[in-house]
This record gives structure tokens, sequence and C-alpha cells, in this order.
């Protein structure tokens, strides 16, 4: 992740700027702008594996996966973020413009060396805010492994790693995705 702006910035200071920017995508952390890097190959085909199989999963009922282009918000630690894959059940967004979701279910993040760490800690301090999320997934982008934190109750989560061709259960919404479905087009 990258350095951030000196300066303290407001949330509507931060949507006016994120929403006019033509060069990249930023986050929203404690006042701070951080910029985000692009993607690897295999981080794209994994999150594009991921949108895929939860959405042919998903096509009869109301809920919906998106990749890294919605903004998800944390209403309480007032967090901006762009999640490598959200999946939602409910709609509701921080404005009209509907490009700040507020009530992901689920988000998946594809670990990448430069943020792993991040992932893993203070991103995953500010998810655990946002009362609608029921699982959290972390997708390793070098070897078959996910982890799932599933929300037990409160702030109490169950972690669970899955590896090689296990499947990966999430319920709510109730789905099931093998992580060969996952993995095989990344060539893991």
């Amino acid at each position: 992740m990258a350095k951030p702006a000196n300066r303290p910035i407001s949330p509507q200071e931060y949507l006016r700027q994120e929403r006019a920017r033509t060069d990249g995508r930023s986050e929203l952390i404690n006042g701070e702008i951080h910029m985000m890097a692009g993607a690897s190959l295999t981080h794209t085909i994994l999150t594009s594996s991921i949108d895929v199989a939860l959405n042919t999963r998903l096509a009869n009922t109301p809920c919906q996966a998106v990749t890294s282009d919605l903004r998800v918000k944390s209403d309480e630690t007032e967090m901006y973020t762009y999640s490598d894959v959200v999946l939602f059940c409910e709609r509701e967004y921080e404005d009209g413009v509907q490009d700040t979701l507020k009530t992901p279910l689920v988000i998946f993040e594809v670990l990448s060396p430069s943020t792993q760490s991040y992932d893993r800690g203070d991103k995953f301090t500010h998810y655990r805010t946002i009362p609608s999320l029921r699982h959290y997934v972390l997708v390793s982008a070098d070897q078959r492994t996910i982890d799932h934190f599933a929300r037990q109750s409160g702030d109490t989560w169950l972690l669970s790693t899955f590896r090689g061709n296990e499947l990966l259960r999430l319920d709510p919404p109730g789905v099931e995705v093998p992580l060969d479905e996952i993995y095989r087009r990344a060539g893991l």
C-alpha cells in the first residue's frame, strides 16, 4: 500500500475526489487517502473466477457478487475501500450515486505480498465493524489455500482453512464453491 497524504480528509471530500479521479483508485482509512496498486494477472484471474463461481450459484436469488469497482464503507470507522469481490443481498448505499455499498454479506480479498499483512490485520479490523458482514475470505495467490472467517456472534469470528480441492461453504447465502473452480484457471 502506498504512503498516505499528510492531511486528514473528510469522507465527503474523499468521495468528491475519488469520483472525479481518472488516475487509479484510493482508499480512505482513518482520514488518510491511500493509493491502491494494480493487480497481477494471477490476482485478476482469481478475482474473476470467484465472481463467476458465485454469480452462477446466485442466479435465482436476490444476491449478487461484484468485483472491485464497487466501494465498501464501514460506517463505524469511516473506512472506504475496494474489496476484490463483494457479495451482497441487501443494497444500502452511501448516497444516491450507488457506488459505495454499506451492506456486504461476504468479502473476498486475494492476498498479495504487498497487502497480505494489511488484509489480515487493519483491513479486517475495519471490516468487522460492518454489521451485515458474515464472511471474510482470504484467498492465497500462490497456493490453493483459503482462510475463511465466519462471524459467530457479536465480534466472534471462526477461522476455517481450506486447501486443495475442498469445498468452501458460505451460509448465508447458502452457496458452496469447490476450490478447484477458484484456482483452476490461475494454474494453481
